[in-house]
């Protein structure tokens, strides 16, 4: 199906994406896919479903809409339930519960300000130095409470939802934060792309090695610098990319073409890009040399990376 570049637009930050992915025929699964896991509103999913959903014939989008409107629903606080807000900080190497942010509330409003004022004292920072999410826990009719849903909060926006209860009428996994999504890109061996997942990691770069057949989830192999310095190779639509990011959505939503000045610490990225030249066999003889440098059957995997002087080596 082709899917107008509006929704395109509302779903993805990259120019280049969104005229690319609206010049494909892409399968219904794969943009439910996009809706469901991008980093907007739980509202925005459902009605961007609606929207898709007037112009089928055999109904596909319209049960998706409806099933983020129950969540919707599952968001108004009855008599006996209250919101349990959690906030996770960045120590630097990951995310940790904060245990002296933990607080309950008696409505969203209420909560989302104090999500604004934990982000106030920190504007300016590159990325957000918190992720929040809040379970809403509810009377069971036993004496004791139960928690049937976390909702993840972007922002103030609730963009994701994990179910824990057992009601037919609702999917487990609807809606949950999933950073994997499986779509065609228009980059090319030996491309360089920005990899922007704030707030939960600061943009970095990567230089695409295969493309492959631009279909298959693993296809898309990139190289890219990890936390600890050393060089390291991973598929971009599992989020292997940036290093750092919490599992909160796919690296595809925002993924461009770098143009500009490298940061020294990835300057390196040029000298493989160059190398590569587009040449797709070029960058797979380079991923399957890192591969057998990484891994052997003696050591099992050595996943420590490669430092400069070993990739330079490498590129020789």
């Amino acid at each position: 199906m082709k899917v107008h570049d509006s929704i395109l637009k509302e779903l993805f930050s990259s120019s280049e994406m969104v005229s690319y992915l609206a010049s494909q025929s892409l399968e219904q699964w794969q943009v439910e896919y996009a809706i469901m896991r991008a980093p907007i509103s739980l509202e925005r999913k459902r009605d961007l479903f609606l929207s898709l959903g007037k112009e089928e014939a055999t109904p596909f989008f319209v049960p998706k809409a409806q099933n983020i409107q129950r969540l919707l629903y599952e968001t108004q606080l009855k008599q006996g339930e209250f919101l349990y807000l959690k906030c996770y900080e960045d120590n630097g190497e990951h995310f940790v519960l904060d245990e002296n942010k933990l607080k309950p509330f008696l409505t969203w409003d209420h909560l989302f300000g104090c999500i604004r004022e934990y982000l106030e004292d920190e504007k300016g920072e590159e990325i957000s130095p918190y992720l929040f999410h809040a379970e809403k826990w509810s009377p069971d009719g036993k004496g004791e409470l139960k928690n049937d849903y976390d909702f993840h909060i972007l922002g103030t926006e609730i963009c994701y939802a994990d179910y824990y209860g057992s009601s037919r009428h609702l999917e487990k996994d609807y809606c949950s934060m999933n950073p994997d999504l499986n779509l065609p890109v228009p980059f090319h061996a030996g491309d360089i792309v920005t990899i922007d997942c704030r707030p939960a990691a600061p943009v970095s770069h990567v230089v695409i090695l295969e493309v492959g057949d631009n279909w298959d989830c693993c296809c898309l192999q990139a190289l890219g610098r990890g936390k600890d310095g050393r060089w390291q190779t991973g598929a971009v639509k599992h989020a292997d990319f940036p290093p750092r990011c919490w599992p909160i959505f796919s690296p595809l939503y925002r993924i461009t073409t770098f143009c500009g000045q490298l940061p020294e610490e990835e300057r390196l990225l040029e000298t493989v890009s160059r190398y590569i030249e587009r040449n797709e066999k070029k960058g797979a003889a380079l991923w399957e040399a890192i591969y057998r440098f990484t891994f052997t059957e003696q050591r099992g995997w050595h996943n420590k990376g490669l430092s400069n002087r070993q990739l330079r080596k490498m590129l020789k």
